[in-house]
């Protein structure tokens, strides 16, 4: 664990042109890209949204947050109305995808992942959006 800590003395932010840098590497993209991102609301999916905006509009594009509410605890719905109050104060656009879990008696965070990247997946189908983050 000490080795962890001081690994990360060393970390230092991303700036705007090392994430331009990492997108662009990702691939060919569209005149007019849109990245969806997955957003939890924590602060790594949300500083990803930001860059991932940034990017899109530099390029013409645009970044869409998708946040999935699993319906597994009861201020679940609370937390993706923030990520979405959130995402409006920035004008991005974002969509709340809701999973109804049936009943589970085990292996709830592996159901609630698949469900997550089912959700994600269909709607980046339907919306024929090509890159998700």
């Amino acid at each position: 664990m000490l080795a962890t800590y001081r690994m990360m003395d060393n970390i230092s932010p991303v700036t705007p042109a090392e994430s331009a840098a990492l997108i662009a590497a990702c691939g060919a993209f569209e005149r007019a890209p849109t990245l969806a991102v997955a957003v939890s609301g924590g602060a790594d999916s949300m500083a990803l949204l930001l860059l991932a905006q940034g990017w899109a509009k530099q390029n013409n594009g645009a970044a869409v947050a998708l946040t999935v509410d699993h319906s597994l605890r009861p201020e679940s719905a609370a937390e993706a109305a923030q990520v979405a109050q959130w995402c409006e104060d920035r004008g991005i656009e974002h969509h709340t995808l809701i999973w109804l879990p049936p009943p589970l008696d085990s292996a709830i965070q592996a159901e609630a992942r698949e469900a997550r990247y089912r959700l994600l997946a269909g709607w980046c189908r339907q919306h024929g959006v090509l890159h998700l983050l």
